[in-house]
């Protein structure tokens, strides 16, 4: 199916300048029982974790047949792949891709590793695999789950949007060239479009993490105040009324609500090298750790961490989306469950 409607089109000239971001529908008619599978950080900081989160991949993929798969950045550790004939391409992906499960469309976004090597080949690399598919540094499609339940996928590219990378051109020269402000506008007009039972948003970098609890700015108290860019997309996901936000790299799994909102954050594990948890390391001050039945709506809250490697499994069936994070021995970690009964 093409690029949406002339009105979204002209919507999107407008607001990024390039209309091949505004990515259109998915003509994907799924089964029940629809499912994806979402991994971040398979950089191989060592390759048989690598290999052993890639293989439980595709053996759940055997079983469940998803629809598609979707890594979160930092897929090649440590300073990313020099160009799209870099043999870290065949080593760590394409010879990965011969298990017959993995053989689907495997969309992306870039991770900080990413940018410390050619960035723009990583996107470059669609053009030359049928599953390698990062069709630009942000992207939004659509997916029409049955004849009730629609899903609008959406990828934010978050590096660039930290000073720790835009302020740093040695390191990370092309994270400094990129129009943050086009982003920001381009999320804003496309999470306005409210018009699908779900959406589910991705960025390699998390929005509120447990590390950060100390510092976490009240950002829906101070309107008008400067935010900083990472906080703007924040602001946006909130007013927008994004169901999920799901990130990586803090090689740990989190659940965490901001108190505020409907808004559900995930951190998903490393598939490679897991890391402590915050609490863990001694290095952060006292964490507010919730059950998530609690009812607390104090901000923000952690409901479940863990250090783990892993993937996760994310499955719409009914009037329920479940989201399962696995270790690379197919056992389950977490698991957590929304009924959106109510949007249809």
């Amino acid at each position: 199916m093409g690029i949406g409607s002339l009105r979204y089109k002209q919507a999107c000239w407008f607001l990024t300048g390039v209309w091949l971001l505004c990515v259109a529908v998915i003509p994907l008619k799924a089964a029940p029982g629809f499912s994806f599978l979402i991994a971040s950080d398979l950089g191989p900081n060592g390759l048989r974790s690598h290999r052993a989160t890639l293989s439980a991949m595709a053996r759940t993929a055997e079983q469940i047949a998803p629809a598609f798969f979707i890594q979160l950045g930092d897929f090649f550790h440590q300073d990313g792949v020099s160009s799209v004939s870099d043999p870290r391409w065949q080593s760590l992906f394409e010879d990965r891709m011969r298990e017959p499960s993995l053989q689907r469309t495997w969309y992306g976004i870039l991770g900080n590793h990413e940018y410390r090597g050619n960035a723009s080949s990583v996107l470059e690399y669609s053009a030359q695999s049928p599953y390698w598919k990062i069709p630009s540094q942000y992207y939004t499609f659509v997916v029409q789950v049955n004849d009730s339940v629609s899903v609008r996928f959406v990828f934010f590219d978050t590096t660039p949007l930290l000073s720790t990378y835009n302020g740093n051109a040695r390191k990370y020269p092309e994270a400094t060239r990129q129009d943050v402000s086009r982003q920001l506008a381009w999320a804003d007009s496309v999470l306005s479009s409210r018009t699908t039972t779900l959406t589910l948003a991705f960025g390699h970098h998390p929005l509120l993490d447990a590390g950060n609890f100390k510092n976490f700015v009240p950002w829906s108290t101070l309107p008008g105040s400067p935010l900083g860019l990472m906080e703007q997309l924040h602001a946006l996901i909130v007013r927008h009324r994004v169901d999920f936000y799901f990130s990586g790299h803090r090689h740990n799994v989190q659940h965490l609500t901001d108190g505020k909102s409907q808004v559900q954050y995930l951190i998903l594990p490393s598939g490679s090298q897991p890391r402590a948890f915050p609490a863990e390391s001694g290095k952060h001050g006292p964490l507010k750790e919730v059950p998530a039945d609690s009812g607390d709506t104090n901000s923000p809250s952690l409901i479940f961490a863990r250090k783990a490697r892993g993937f996760a499994v994310a499955t719409i069936e009914n009037s329920a989306f479940k989201v399962a994070v696995f270790d690379p021995q197919m056992r389950l970690i977490y698991s957590i469950t929304k009924d959106f009964s109510k949007k249809l």
